[in-house]
């Protein structure tokens, strides 16, 4: 399924944005400070949406090679492209939120016995 993500990334998509500035397969976004309108009100922007969407369609938990997801992306395209002081900062990787478990975490073992064992003290005295 990655291999029918990857075409995604490739010139049928992309037409009027300027290869230097597309997203690349490792998930980059190689837009200087100075090419941000360029990049934010011409082609690149919608283009590049619209490679996201189109990984997103085919395995919508893809993670390019440096671990962003698409939605990590949107997040810096939206704020590269935003009126903020982040606007021209497309730099992914101050974007990647990295992955979280829904995993029970496990408590910290001594203390966890500690209180208990000072609970079950505490019961059997009274």
């Amino acid at each position: 399924m990655i291999a029918d993500a990857l075409p995604c990334l490739n010139n049928k998509i992309y037409s009027g944005c300027e290869a230097a500035y597309r997203l690349t397969q490792s998930g980059n976004l190689n837009v200087p400070p100075e090419a941000t309108d360029i990049f934010c009100n011409g082609p690149c922007l919608t283009e590049t949406r619209a490679v996201l969407s189109c990984i997103n369609n085919v395995l919508c938990d893809f993670l390019f090679y440096h671990r962003a997801t698409v939605r990590d992306i949107r997040y810096a395209i939206s704020a590269g492209c935003s009126n903020t002081n982040l606007r021209g900062n497309f730099n992914v990787a101050s974007y990647i939120e990295g992955e979280t478990s829904n995993a029970y975490i496990v408590p910290n073992l001594p203390a966890f016995y500690i209180l208990t064992l000072t609970t079950g003290l505490c019961l059997f005295i009274l």
